[in-house]
């Protein structure tokens, strides 16, 4: 790779509201960030920060998602909007 890029190797389980490549995060558990996904496999998903200047420390996962709306699709974790 020419130039490399920086990402963060977060579990699937903690993204939120997933269009396409374009998903969200939560390092408090009441908040969305948005993130690009950059890859995937089974255990681990590489994520990178839409937002300039955010530092992602931790993750939010599971439950603890319930209720928080991804500011890239206004979607709800759970919520059964694209059947």
């Amino acid at each position: 790779m020419i130039h490399p890029i920086g990402t963060i190797k977060v579990p699937p389980s903690a993204i939120l509201a997933q269009d396409g490549a374009k998903a969200c995060i939560s390092p408090d558990g009441a908040s969305a960030i948005l993130v690009t996904i950059v890859g995937s496999s089974l255990e681990a998903t590489l994520i990178q920060e839409q937002e300039d200047g955010t530092r992602i420390n931790q993750v939010s996962l599971g439950q603890a998602l319930n209720g928080i709306v991804c500011p890239s699709t206004q979607a709800k974790k759970g919520s059964r909007d694209h059947e």
